[in-house]
């Protein structure tokens, strides 16, 4: 394995990647429970502490949309 230099480029793209890659587990896990798929931010921001909130709302836009109104308001769930 490669050892990024803190703050580079690359270490950037690994944190990102990191990130989806746990988001798209967390949706599995709960499809396989037959629990909603949910995530909270504050979940994430406890789970990736050097990455900023809004940081981690941009990188699972992707993947998630965020939920205004309904059971899960305020929750990121997954897109269908």
């Amino acid at each position: 394995m490669e050892a990024y230099t803190p703050n580079s480029e690359a270490a950037q793209k690994y944190q990102e990647k990191r990130l989806q890659v746990y988001v798209y587990r967390h949706f599995r896990t709960k499809i396989q429970r037959n629990e909603p798929t949910v995530v909270r931010i504050q979940d994430l921001n406890t789970k990736f502490t050097k990455q900023s909130e809004t940081l981690i709302r941009k990188k699972i836009k992707h993947c998630a949309e965020f939920q205004r109104i309904g059971d899960f308001a305020g929750q990121w769930a997954l897109k269908v």
